[in-house]
């Protein structure tokens, strides 16, 4: 049976994250970016793309990279999708359950920013299997969530979650900034 979640956002909150993220935080995505070391070779998924304000940042990074941004909302679809219209070489993908490949599969890289968490957490062990079965052999999966009690993970809950995928090796790191407060980023390799 297909488990299906949907999530809308209100006008309000796309149009407050549209304005903040492609103006005051433009330089942290695009560092956020930098780090991943996307390059021309990587086919690229953006997974619960939000205001695609990441696919935007690899864009402008390098226009001829094949990349590909997705998300369950269609009202941050259609905004990402006008955002991200001047930019030929980029597809994007609803996504209506989590058994089905997004455009194909096999990514080389997959980037999960600031969403996993938004998920009920019956659905978060899915959500991540389903990166996985998107994933190219080899191919990186690369998770930013925060770590806070309130609004976010604990610790514990998304290291429970990492291990309990199979055929990965993972590091992660813990970071602290002033806007975002605490941070967990977890990079995923997956081999066969």
């Amino acid at each position: 049976m297909k488990e299906k979640y949907c999530f809308e956002p209100s006008k309000t909150e796309v149009i407050l994250n549209n304005t903040i993220s492609y103006t005051f935080l433009k330089d942290y995505f695009k560092s956020y970016i930098d780090e991943k070391k996307v390059d021309l070779s990587h086919r690229v998924l953006d997974y619960c793309c939000g205001s695609g304000i990441l696919t935007y940042c690899i864009l402008n990074f390098t226009k001829n990279i094949d990349v590909t941004f997705a998300d369950i909302s269609n009202r941050w679809l259609i905004s990402s999708r006008r955002k991200l219209k001047f930019f030929g070489s980029v597809r994007s993908f609803k996504i209506n359950s989590f058994e089905e490949l997004v455009c194909g599969g096999s990514y080389d890289k997959i980037i999960i920013h600031y969403s996993l968490h938004d998920f009920p957490k019956h659905l978060q062990g899915k959500v991540l299997n389903h990166a996985l079965d998107n994933l190219h052999c080899c191919g990186s999966i690369h998770i930013r969530e925060p770590i806070n009690n309130s609004h976010g993970f604990k610790l514990y809950e998304i290291i429970d979650l990492i291990e309990k995928l199979k055929n990965i090796k993972y590091n992660y790191k813990l970071s602290k900034n002033i806007i975002f407060g605490e941070y967990i980023d977890v990079d995923i390799q997956y081999y066969e």
